[in-house]
């Protein structure tokens, strides 16, 4: 600063950082308290960063419990594709989003709830014979066959077995096997259930006769 006098007088030299603006989420999906979810869904979400050119990296954790393990770090992309999850299990998930200078921002503890086991209602007809099509209708048995199985007493009938003739989502149409070794007159019980990804269906009791 100079005065009329020609008097000088210099300020210190001062310095000042900028700080970086921490990213924000915009959304995720599946948004939190979702049922019925996939067995293997890919979590997805949305953020940006308001710094222009600043990119941002992730940390992802998942898992069973509300604080759930870290299992991807420092990833580029902003989705993770699960395993093959259990049914009827409630999941935990949670996003940290970081710019490149370390800023960061912690999203929510989210959750969802996956499907339920496939269930059977009812088999129709039931009782029925031998070497005739009963239909068992139900839910959540899959669009296709995929490698589900039905399982009756001892016997399995898994993909490409021609017993199986219709295969959707609520109702499975299937061909009694003859059981060559039993006597005509024979009556037995034998419990039937599906398998699907390792899991059971509720079993059902099947009353077969052979004329």
């Amino acid at each position: 600063v100079r005065d009329s006098h020609d008097a000088v007088a210099e300020s210190p030299i001062m310095s000042f950082t900028t700080v970086s603006t921490p990213p924000q989420f915009l959304d995720f999906s599946p948004p939190d308290m979702t049922t019925n979810v996939i067995r293997r869904p890919t979590l997805t979400w949305t953020a940006t960063d308001p710094d222009p050119g600043d990119i941002l990296s992730y940390d992802v954790y998942f898992g069973k419990s509300p604080s759930p393990p870290q299992v991807l770090s420092n990833s580029p992309i902003t989705n993770y594709e699960t395993e093959m999850l259990d049914y009827a299990t409630r999941y935990y998930w949670k996003i940290v989003a970081f710019d490149k200078y370390g800023t960061r921002t912690v999203g929510p503890v989210l959750s969802f709830v996956t499907a339920e086991l496939p269930q059977i209602v009812t088999i129709d007809p039931n009782p029925c014979q031998t070497k005739k099509i009963i239909s068992i209708i139900g839910m959540r048995f899959g669009d296709t066959q995929g490698n589900a199985e039905i399982h009756l007493g001892k016997k399995v009938f898994g993909p490409g077995s021609t017993r199986i003739t219709h295969w959707s989502n609520s109702k499975i149409d299937f061909k009694v096997p003859p059981y060559p070794t039993w006597l005509p007159g024979t009556t037995k019980t034998p419990k039937l259930w599906i398998r699907k990804d390792g899991f059971n269906s509720n079993k059902v009791s099947l009353t077969i006769n052979k004329p």
